[in-house]
């Protein structure tokens, strides 16, 4: 304390003025704020890379889909085409699809992941290994499995797959086999968060045998992706545009097929005629909770376990 003379009161510290307490306020409850958004950003994923992303992007562009750049930022680093980086490909913006998934995951998540090809991707403009690196660098956690087309990949990435407690299998889509003994793991190890189907090498109606027999092994509320859908639009494909039994067409129906959960179906004659098809009172759509694409990629959420 500053004394003067005797008998003089104690002179005051040197301080702010009342008019400059509220911004000083402002100051400390900002920092108080940036300081828990830094704690918390282990345990609420990429909070604070989406509030970053939002507050500096342009006017051009609407926040509701700015969902951080953590997924982006990933797959740059992995070299993966799943975004529009350059050198990539230009169209390709998974990232809406998959960043709303996991944008607010903890990097801890202990995600089930399954991916055809993460291994030999066989492709330019990706190396091989591309998928493996962008899981492992957004969830060190996650247990990742991939469906190789031979031995020799699945050899080459066997060691890294299991690294993580996941596994390489060998086959391809249309192999009822290889499904199924998938399916029966998933059984005894725990069903997958994500699978993704990237598979280059497409069989006729491969696409939708893989989805309706891998379907059993997808966690409820899990998300199942497919890459790649123009290859499957190329001729003698059988998910073509005009095809019948193709994923495409397949999609375009599970688009209807979810309003047969709405109070309308209950009650209008065309709608109960239509959902009570046989394929889809024992199909897996009535499992779908929603079906969302983009260019080149379809997401399809599956229903979460009443609590």
């Amino acid at each position: 304390m500053i004394r003067g003379g005797a008998g003089d009161k104690p002179a005051r510290r040197p301080g702010l003025g009342r008019a400059a307490r509220p911004a000083a306020a402002a100051v400390v409850t900002a920092g108080i704020l940036a300081l828990l958004l830094v704690r918390r950003r282990d345990a609420a994923g990429s909070l604070a890379e989406a509030l970053h992303r939002v507050a500096a992007s342009d006017s051009r562009n609407s926040p509701l889909t700015a969902f951080g750049t953590r997924f982006y930022d990933a797959a740059v680093l992995a070299h993966s085409d799943k975004v529009s980086a350059p050198g990539k490909h230009p169209d390709h913006q998974f990232e809406l699809l998959y960043q709303k998934y996991m944008w607010q995951l903890p990097r801890g998540a202990p995600l089930r992941v399954l991916e055809f090809n993460a291994g030999c991707s066989n492709l330019t403009r990706a190396p091989d290994g591309a998928s493996i690196e962008l899981w492992r660098t957004l969830f060190p956690a996650a247990l990742i499995s991939s469906i190789e087309p031979d031995e020799a990949c699945a050899a080459r990435f066997r060691g890294a797959l299991e690294a993580t407690g996941g596994a390489a299998y060998v086959g391809s889509q249309a192999d009822p086999a290889l499904v199924d003994s998938i399916v029966e793991a998933s059984k005894k190890q725990g069903q997958f968060d994500l699978i993704i189907d990237d598979d280059k090498d497409r069989s006729p109606a491969g696409e939708l045998a893989a989805l309706h027999g891998l379907w059993p092994a997808l966690r409820p509320g899990g998300v199942y992706v497919v890459e790649s859908l123009p290859t499957s639009h190329q001729p003698g494909m059988s998910s073509s545009s005009g095809a019948s039994g193709g994923i495409a067409p397949f999609i375009r129906q599970a688009i209807d097929d979810l309003e047969c959960s709405s109070d309308t179906a209950l009650v209008d004659p065309a709608w109960q005629a239509y959902c009570g098809r046989p394929e889809y009172v024992q199909g897996i759509t009535r499992s779908f909770a929603a079906v969302e694409c983009c260019t080149d990629a379809c997401a399809i959420v599956k229903r979460r376990a009443p609590r």
